[in-house]
């Protein structure tokens, strides 16, 4: 692998959510708490490193979290269809997991311009997609 992916790796760690193998980057805030914790969903075919160069920036307000979703990046890949709502369900167990306080992630954003993948994530979470 590049240099650059490896230090991406060396930032985060595997997490077994639902079954799977999945890797997942948490940033902490830089500064002042003053936004509600962010995930980030990455777009298809690509990773969450795609957020290496930005990550930071992100994180001066709230603690940021990103993962690969399954099939993708760092994380597993399983020999079986990877369908939107399962990557959806994965999205919403890492959450709860993924707060050190027990708040979970209350808000999401998404790399891909027609917004999929936030779709089948806001159904199951109304109001937590921008």
């Amino acid at each position: 692998m590049s240099a650059p992916v490896d230090a991406w790796r060396s930032r985060g760690r595997h997490h077994e959510l639902l079954g799977e193998q999945i890797f997942v980057v948490e940033v902490p805030a830089t500064g002042p708490v003053a936004a509600p914790p962010l995930l980030v969903l990455h777009g298809f075919p690509t990773s969450s490193f795609d957020f290496h160069g930005v990550v930071d920036a992100l994180a001066t307000d709230r603690r940021v979290v990103l993962f690969d979703m399954l099939g993708y990046g760092l994380s597993a890949k399983p020999d079986r269809p990877y369908r939107l709502v399962d990557q959806a369900d994965l999205a919403q167990a890492l959450c709860p997991n993924s707060a050190s306080n027990g708040s979970g992630c209350s808000a999401t954003t998404s790399a891909t311009p027609s917004g999929a993948n936030c779709s089948p994530a806001n159904r199951k979470a109304p109001g937590r997609s921008r």
